[in-house]
């Protein structure tokens, strides 16, 4: 979207969203302190409700108690604070099918499957970029870029075609790579933000980059320039630090989410702002993700709760879990044909819902890490 939580939060030196630096560089024009979030309110006791009439879940095998879904997203892959690496089969999350316990020597904050799903790269805060051989197994990369930032790598993001990767950091920095060659940046961005980038994400047509961070700020850049300078800029775009961004599949709305709770939709053509969800949740907000089919958004955060919303109007979450996890939630993925949603969190827990429900995780593995889980993603097939 990560030891004690709360500890590593008021620390400084964190990974997913957590721990925010001592002060903030001076790069940073507005310092209100009005911003910033207080200790996270008490959650209330109704943990879900839905709106409309949803199809059943899909089916469990009788035999192994497995719930059986379509082919579409076959594997899960998720990375964490323990440096493994584990691919899961998206049916039955038993045991991993892959799995690297030492895929690197520090925390791992951002994992990609490439397009036909048969590459991993992988950014962690040791500033390495990897790529995995995801068809095969994952005894070493086959490709790293040692030291491919100068600090903690965010986020990962490969171009619609598959042939380039974009990176961001905790240098303020902002990369593009030859996905079959990392030995240096097609593209680079040295001050792309005043303050530490969290997330990255290409447009679905594969022409634009959209970029937020710790600066509340949403920039959106050419895919094919020089990187010169953003074609749009919204310089306030959160009241606090930004920690996620999302294209809608037609690539015509921008959804982020971040530190004030708030859940913004922006025109991706020019970043005016078009609708807004101020209290979207009851503490920050970790990742944001829009269905395949552009019609609901999903959301989670540090109140551990789950929520979907109506992608054309945020009055009001269409389903929600306040309980989704134990502990905090840092990341959440759609499954390619809309009907999962998986998550994980700060209780090492993977747990894999149907979109349209939330009533109840149709698959859990309680232990998919030996520590806090930070990134999770569906194969494309």
């Amino acid at each position: 979207m990560d030891g004690d939580v709360e500890g590593d939060y008021a620390s400084g030196e964190s990974e997913y969203g957590s721990g925010p630096p001592a002060e903030e560089p001076s790069a940073h024009s507005s310092s209100d302190d009005s911003s910033s979030a207080a200790a996270p309110p008490t959650a209330a006791s109704s943990s879900e409700y839905s709106s409309g009439d949803p199809p059943a879940p899909p089916t469990a095998d009788s035999s192994s108690g497995e719930a059986k879904f379509p082919s579409s997203g076959s594997r899960i892959a998720t990375v964490g604070q323990d440096r493994a690496l584990r691919v899961w089969d998206a049916s039955n999350l038993s045991s991993p099918l892959m799995e690297r316990l030492n895929a690197r020597s520090e925390y791992i904050r951002s994992i990609a499957f490439s397009p036909d799903g048969t590459r991993i790269a992988m950014g962690s805060t040791d500033k390495v970029l990897c790529i995995w051989d995801a068809a095969s197994d994952l005894t070493s990369p086959m490709l790293e870029k040692l030291d491919a930032h100068g600090s903690s790598i965010a986020s990962v993001a490969y171009s619609p075609d598959g042939n380039r990767i974009a990176t961001v950091g905790w240098d303020y920095a902002m990369r593009v790579w030859d996905a079959s060659n990392l030995s240096a940046p097609l593209l680079e961005k040295l001050n792309a933000h005043s303050y530490y980038i969290n997330s990255v994400a290409y447009s679905p047509d594969g022409n634009r980059i959209a970029t937020v961070g710790w600066d509340y700020t949403l920039r959106v850049w050419d895919a094919a320039s020089d990187l010169t300078s953003p074609l749009l800029e919204k310089l306030d775009a959160h009241s606090n630090y930004i920690n996620s961004i999302a294209y809608s599949p037609d690539g015509t709305h921008i959804a982020t989410v971040g530190w004030d709770y708030a859940l913004r939709v922006w025109d991706a053509s020019d970043l005016t702002p078009l609708l807004e969800k101020l209290d979207a949740h009851s503490y920050y907000i970790n990742s944001v993700a829009y269905s395949p089919d552009g019609s609901r958004i999903a959301t989670v955060g540090f109140d551990k709760a789950l929520r979907v919303w109506d992608s054309s109007d945020l009055t009001a979450p269409l389903l929600e879990r306040l309980d989704a996890h134990v502990d905090y939630i840092y990341s959440l993925a759609y499954s390619p044909d809309g009907s999962r949603i998986a998550t994980v969190g700060g209780d090492n827990a993977l747990r894999v819902w149907n979109a349209l429900d939330l009533t109840s995780h149709l698959l859990e593995r309680s232990n998919a890490h030996s520590d806090r889980i930070g990134s999770v993603v569906f194969s494309a097939g």
